[in-house]
């Protein structure tokens, strides 16, 4: 749930915060780095990665999200990732001692 007495951010200017991590553009080196795109930004609310949302809310005709949404966003996305690299390795070693 968003926590409205933080400040509200459009999901628009997501891409502009300074803790997003940028990425170096692969066929134009030297280039700046590139911010996160805007449609990245609404598929994370709208769709979800590996079933997780970005939180949001709506003001009027804007969607908005908080700094905190985004970084519980990053936590449960990286804790699905840990979940899922343990369970692989988990089923390979069960596998291997099957085998043997």
């Amino acid at each position: 749930m968003i926590d409205l007495s933080e400040r509200l951010i459009a999901l628009s200017d997501v891409p502009t915060l300074p803790f997003l991590p940028r990425r170096r553009h692969k066929n134009r080196p030297g280039r700046d780095k590139a911010a996160v795109s805007r449609c990245t930004i609404y598929r994370w609310a709208k769709d979800g990665v590996d079933g997780v949302q970005l939180e949001t809310i709506r003001v009027g005709n804007s969607l908005c999200t908080t700094e905190k949404a985004i970084l519980q966003f990053f936590g449960k996305l990286t804790r699905r990732l840990r979940q899922r690299t343990r369970r692989s390795k988990n089923r390979h070693q069960h596998l291997e001692t099957a085998t043997t």
